[in-house]
């Protein structure tokens, strides 16, 4: 870029929104979710489950939000497999679950643990610490 004398020229680069990928078995929550956060400014995948996380068909989010337990996928497992693949090992993953299983959270690399039924405001508060985290 050329500037000439007190002729500044400035490019703004569009700043990206950023990315969560939300994975629960739970319609109803999930449908809430991803709307609670999109009118919040994020960009939000919603999926019923694992999947296309495990497929590894999805653009690299800002965070993770998974459920412990998904139908057939166990969280857990999930959130381990993401932590040995490397676009993602140090995105953050938030896990929420109704069944008190903070400590196996923690051990399978869980960064934060939400218990079910989910404060919005805190839910909140640890969306924004993570995926400010991430950038």
């Amino acid at each position: 870029m050329e500037t000439h004398g007190n002729d500044r020229q400035t490019t703004t680069t569009p700043t990206r929104k950023k990315r969560i990928l939300i994975a629960d078995d739970d319609q109803d929550l999930l449908v809430l979710l991803c709307r609670f956060l999109q009118r919040r400014g994020y960009e939000v995948l919603g999926l019923p489950d694992a999947t296309t996380i495990v497929d590894g068909m999805y653009e690299v989010p800002d965070l993770f939000i998974l459920d412990k337990q998904m139908g057939t996928f166990d969280g857990l497992v999930v959130c381990d497999y993401l932590r040995h693949q490397e676009k993602v090992r140090h995105t953050p993953i938030v896990m929420i679950s109704g069944s008190d299983s903070k400590a196996q959270a923690q051990a399978a690399g869980v960064d934060y643990y939400l218990e079910k039924p989910l404060d919005m405001n805190k839910f909140l508060n640890v969306v924004e610490q993570y995926v400010n985290r991430a950038a």
